[in-house]
């Protein structure tokens, strides 16, 4: 099943070519918010700043902080919605396909392993696109 997964794979690869992208710009988000979304959580503040200078740096710290965990979840949020839609999309175009695999033998739990280790497959290459990806977003949000 993981064979035909890969098969599968390579040969829709158009299909999943604009998920992938979307997956790794949700990735990419994930991995440059969580630096900023740590370092705002114990902050160094510079010694000789006025008692207003520092109070005004913390609250812009606690500010960053909001925004950075509001983009990290939205970022996990859209991935995982992104994966699920693209395969609810493509199991409805495929239904006749998965219907002849269950005809010539395939069991339900063969299916969901296919289609399972589809997803995986979508999200791992994904992730491979978005790692390089949020390497320059990170320098973009710090």
């Amino acid at each position: 099943m993981v064979r035909l997964s890969f098969s599968t794979f390579r040969e829709r690869w158009e299909s999943f070519g604009g998920a992938i992208l979307r997956v790794a710009v949700g990735g990419a988000l994930v991995q440059a918010s969580l630096p900023v979304l740590v370092a705002t959580g114990e902050p160094r503040i510079p010694p000789g700043l006025s008692r207003q200078d520092e109070d005004e740096l913390r609250e812009g710290l606690v500010g960053a902080a909001t925004v950075m965990g509001i983009a990290v979840f939205l970022a996990i949020f859209l991935a995982v919605f992104i994966v699920g839609s693209t395969f609810a999309h493509t199991d409805a175009q495929r239904r006749e396909d998965l219907a002849l695999l269950r005809l010539t033998g395939g069991s339900r739990h063969q299916l969901r392993v296919l289609l399972l280790s589809e997803s995986l497959l979508l999200g791992l290459a994904g992730t491979a696109v978005g790692v390089p990806l949020g390497v320059v977003a990170t320098f973009g949000q710090t």
